[in-house]
């Protein structure tokens, strides 16, 4: 089952609470909650920026990660 549902963001975060499990393939991440749900993500880097070659700010949603 692939769920869209809603967009990783900190507004609708409490629409997405639940417990399951995460895989990280290539630059996707993807979220399979115990009760069905399925959600997929991919890695963007920062300002369109390819994360395989510049990967110190990659983007999950709207949700920025920052390399040390």
């Amino acid at each position: 089952m692939y769920s869209t549902i809603d967009p990783l963001t900190a507004q609708n975060a409490q629409r997405h609470p639940g417990k399951g499990t995460y895989e990280i393939n290539g630059y996707t991440l993807g979220l399979r909650y115990d009760d069905g749900r399925e959600v997929h993500r991919p890695f963007i880097g920062a300002m369109k920026k390819d994360p395989s070659r510049d990967a110190s700010v990659v983007f999950i949603g709207q949700f920025p990660l920052y390399r040390p």
